[in-house]
């Protein structure tokens, strides 16, 4: 895994934010599990695995989620 060794993170300022608190459990679950994949993902930022995009499927194989939650989620 090549992303940079630290990731800037406040988790005052993440349960503080008024948007982010009117989002579901699972939708807020759902993007922090992306944002630490495109952490550590070989192109630093991108949601992709192997070099290529991710869909649903594989995103909520690696989440631990059902697809069907997790496309409701990012869709939120």
């Amino acid at each position: 895994m090549s992303g940079t060794p630290w990731m800037k993170w406040y988790p005052g300022d993440w349960r503080a934010d008024p948007k982010l608190r009117s989002c579901s459990p699972i939708a807020r679950y759902v993007w922090l599990e992306m944002l630490g994949l495109m952490h550590e993902a070989d192109d630093y930022g991108h949601l992709l695995l192997n070099g290529r995009a991710m869909d649903i499927n594989m995103l909520s194989r690696l989440i631990g989620v059902d697809a069907p939650d997790t496309k409701l989620a990012v869709k939120e």
